[in-house]
């Protein structure tokens, strides 16, 4: 009798049904033969339940596209199951409050479910100023030279708005993305207007100049998989997204390679990005927004981008279910993010991993040189410090001392 094969199930977030992720995922495994099945369906279709025993994650959505086929039975071809892992092609939080799907993803995040991107950084990227931070903070590593990005100034409420960037700015109020939630403001006078009317919701905003582009460019980081393209306006409105665009493709430079890898490595590591880019009629560039997972993209290229994240995540889910876990001691940093990976899975060939023994630390692993040295690594022993050995003589001393003082005293009698 054959043993009943083992499934993980991916449940992928895009609601557009023209996105086929059951073809893209058809006939592959993970490396240990595992088989994979795709549910895909929209963040406002889908709801979440943890429990806290054995029954884990349950996870419900009326899916667009199944493995194992949609469920006929009921019109909204709903479906339940246990979700081993996510990809996040939309934005958990839409414009209105009826496309706010924070819920579910809160869920997900309570039951650890692994996803691309990691579902922390796709809860920080759902505001703008948590996003933004992230840039000042490699701004401030790299310099304002090496990575140009944009002046910007924060207010929590429309009390703050008194200070306005330099004219004519560009109001951005909330977490809206894709040119909602925009406004352009000429001068103070239409500033003050502004602020007058966020004064009627709790809704922070922000402030930036306004910069008459030449040209927007996207610079876009799938895996190892770049791609940079040049927006040149086309409509006779500031917003791309409503004036027009014609989208060009552009070779990567060195420059804006340097700008998309040092964006990854934020809120723990982004494996799905894209920076945008303005190029100002001045000929300088500024980098304006950061945008994770749910990146739209080019249209003639959509099949060959999801085919590089399809072998992303089958790259992730090979190292979290099929190789050897490798414990190693915590990161040194004293404030690593929530999502800071203290396991391991497969070789890190840069970790030397040690054990104690009453001599000291003695190396047993280290990765980098195992094919070379896997003879010599026994032999190598960290010996204590040396305080420690004047500590271990001092007592030594005083032990023989108390002996022959004793001796001494005996003798007399």
């Amino acid at each position: 009798m054959s043993a009943t094969p083992v499934v993980k199930t991916v449940l992928v977030f895009d609601g557009d049904k023209t996105h086929d992720w059951v073809s893209l995922f058809k006939g592959t495994t993970l490396s240990d033969g595992t088989q994979i099945r795709i549910v895909q369906g929209s963040w406002v279709d889908a709801v979440v339940t943890v429990y806290g025993d054995s029954s884990g994650t349950i996870a419900q959505i009326s899916a667009i596209a199944d493995s194992n086929g949609l469920n006929t039975m009921n019109e909204k071809n709903t479906v339940s199951f246990r979700p081993d892992f996510v990809i996040a092609r939309n934005q958990a939080r839409g414009p209105t409050p009826k496309s706010d799907c924070r819920n579910v993803l809160y869920g997900l995040m309570t039951g650890n479910i692994p996803a691309v991107n990691t579902l922390h950084s796709i809860y920080c990227c759902l505001e703008r100023p948590i996003m933004f931070g992230a840039l000042k903070e490699i701004q401030k590593r790299l310099g304002k030279d090496k990575f140009p990005l944009i002046c910007q100034n924060y207010y929590s409420t429309a009390d703050q708005m008194i200070i306005s960037p330099d004219l004519p700015c560009i109001v951005k109020v909330s977490h809206a993305h894709a040119g909602m939630g925009k406004v352009k403001v000429d001068d103070m006078t239409a500033f003050k207007d502004i602020s007058t009317v966020l004064s009627l919701h709790n809704d922070y905003c922000t402030g930036e100049q306004y910069i008459q582009a030449e040209y927007g460019l996207r610079v876009q980081k799938i895996g190892n998989s770049y791609r940079v393209m040049k927006k040149i306006f086309t409509g006779s409105g500031w917003k791309s997204q409503f004036g027009g665009a014609m989208l060009v493709e552009e070779e990567l430079t060195p420059q804006y390679k340097s700008w998309i890898d040092a964006c990854s490595h934020c809120f723990g590591g982004m494996d799905v990005i894209a920076l945008d880019i303005l190029h100002g009629e001045d000929g300088k560039d500024y980098i304006i927004e950061l945008n994770d997972t749910a990146i739209g993209l080019l249209p003639n290229r959509w099949e060959e981008d999801s085919l590089a994240l399809r072998n992303l995540v089958l790259d992730r889910m090979d190292e979290l279910f099929c190789k050897e876990i490798v414990t190693i001691a915590p990161p040194s940093e004293p404030f690593a993010t929530p999502s800071s990976d203290l396991r391991y899975r497969g070789k890190r060939p840069d970790i030397p991993l040690y054990e104690d023994t009453p001599f000291g630390r003695r190396l047993i692993s280290n990765n980098n040189n195992n094919n070379n040295n896997n003879n010599n690594n026994e032999q190598q022993v960290a010996t204590k410090p040396a305080f420690e050995w004047i500590n271990l003589a001092f007592g030594v001393g005083g032990i023989i001392l108390g002996v022959l003082v004793g001796y001494m005293i005996s003798a007399r009698r």
